[in-house]
């Protein structure tokens, strides 16, 4: 018999996954994915321990070659030589902090082989129906490894690098950098996934019309409104635990968190991962946070052409060397809204300016929409202009107040009562003027007690 050194050198070199006992095959079928944990299929019977299949028996073998591997049941010429992935497509429904309704993936994964020990490089285009062509690249090494609680089955352990991009439905590009490290076994794994964005964290899409007139600082605008994007620096832990000796399925939890500067949150994730078939592996978990709420994902990857007919898996250690590297294909963002406006013009060209009092707005105020005078002669400063409108707002009661002195073709407006306040605009004739909040046109007048 090979010791374990020679034999996973040949494992790995031959592209075949299994140790000197083989396990047989992993997984047949899921009946339906609804009931993955029932669906997982029995594995089918196990070679014996010191037997090989007839193409790999040894008969007519160069002396000098490497040993075969023991492995799944099937011919060596069901055995792919490649441990890569030529081709790999993946469908995932939108996760948390994710932007649009998930991503279509089109990606590969090369691997160079050395003795025990890999290196790879993979790639793929991210899209979906809302947004612009994203990306994941990385590098990534592999061993294998023999700690003292997994001697006899060793573990595969990896470090890779990753840079990624994300297109969003409001026209904005957000990169980021992330690292994973993975440390994976015949029954337990462990993974943990680092995404750090680089770059603007927050990015504003185009201002679009809502066809909308209201108030905006000191004037009347058409209202236009823009999504904001802003990126969030995550990570996220898993622990996996094999669901049977014979299956390549697994269930899987762990925490994770999302951060930076405007909110923080962290979350758990869990869920179940299996291989209906050697090339086929499906997934769904569930997710939830304080910020992007409960979250439940399914995805789907076919590795296209990676093994052939009939090919069964080991269920062996050496069988992860040919497994992407579980991370998100995503840069996680949250979304808000920005308004904002085209201002309209007095029929002349002038600007058509307001000046905002109303007498529940809190002191300190500048006179704008957002942040109104609570006085009526503070109106009497520099916050006011020449041809202004003081439009003191409904249901406002002003009490012994010093004297407002009106300036050249100013006005003084007071809304309420149901009367339907009009101005004149160079871009769109004659308008109402806005409610300075919804409803407020039916208000109470503005009150002045003088003293």
């Amino acid at each position: 018999m090979h010791d374990r050194s020679e034999f996973t050198s040949a494992a790995i070199r031959n592209g075949s996954s299994g140790w000197g006992r083989s396990r047989g095959g992993c997984v047949r079928a899921f009946a339906m994915f609804a009931a993955f944990l029932a669906a997982v299929g029995s594995a089918s019977p196990t070679i014996a321990q010191n037997s090989l299949p007839p193409a790999m028996d040894g008969s007519g073998a160069d002396p000098g070659a490497p040993p075969m591997p023991q492995s799944g049941g099937g011919d060596v010429d069901f055995f792919s030589q490649d441990l890569g992935t030529i081709l790999r497509l993946r469908y995932n429904t939108n996760s948390y902090g994710q932007d649009g309704v998930g991503n279509f993936d089109v990606g590969t994964m090369q691997v160079v082989t050395m003795d025990d020990t890999a290196a790879f490089l993979d790639g793929q285009v991210t899209m979906n129906d809302t947004d612009g062509v994203g990306f994941n690249v990385g590098l990534g090494y592999r061993w294998l490894d023999f700690p003292p609680y997994a001697a006899d089955t060793g573990r595969m352990e990896g470090v890779s690098v990753w840079a990624d991009g994300t297109h969003t439905d409001a026209g904005n590009f957000f990169p980021q950098v992330g690292v994973s490290l993975e440390s994976l076994g015949e029954m337990w794994d462990v993974r943990a996934n680092g995404y750090i964005p680089v770059g603007k964290q927050e990015q504003v899409g185009a201002f679009k019309p809502t066809n909308q007139v209201g108030f905006l600082g000191n004037s009347i605008s058409e209202l236009t409104q823009a999504t904001a994007d802003r990126s969030f620096f995550s990570g996220e832990l898993e622990f996996a635990r094999r669901l049977g000796v014979n299956r390549d399925a697994w269930g899987f939890a762990g925490p994770y968190f999302v951060a930076n500067d405007v909110d923080d949150s962290a979350g758990f994730r869990a869920g179940f991962r299996g291989y209906a078939y050697p090339d086929l592996l499906l997934q769904i978990a569930v997710s939830h946070d304080d910020i992007f709420n409960t979250n439940a994902a399914f995805s789907v990857v076919w590795f296209v052409g990676r093994t052939r007919t009939n090919f069964q898996p080991a269920c062996g250690t050496a069988d992860r060397f040919r497994e992407p590297v579980m991370r998100n294909d995503y840069v996680v963002l949250s979304h808000t809204k920005k308004e904002g406006g085209i201002a309209l013009t007095n029929p002349d060209g002038s600007a058509l300016r307001f000046v905002h009092v109303a007498s529940n707005a809190a002191p300190g105020g500048d006179g704008t929409f957002e942040h109104p005078y609570n006085m009526l002669s503070d109106a009497n400063g520099a916050g006011s202009q020449t041809g202004d409108i003081i439009f003191a707002h409904s249901t406002s009661v002003f009490n012994n107040e010093a004297s407002l002195i009106l300036k050249d073709n100013q006005k003084l407006l007071g809304e309420g009562n149901n009367v339907n306040l009009t101005v004149d605009t160079e871009q769109l004739g004659t308008i109402s003027i806005p409610e300075s909040s919804p409803g407020a046109r039916a208000l109470a007048q503005p009150t002045i007690n003088i003293p």
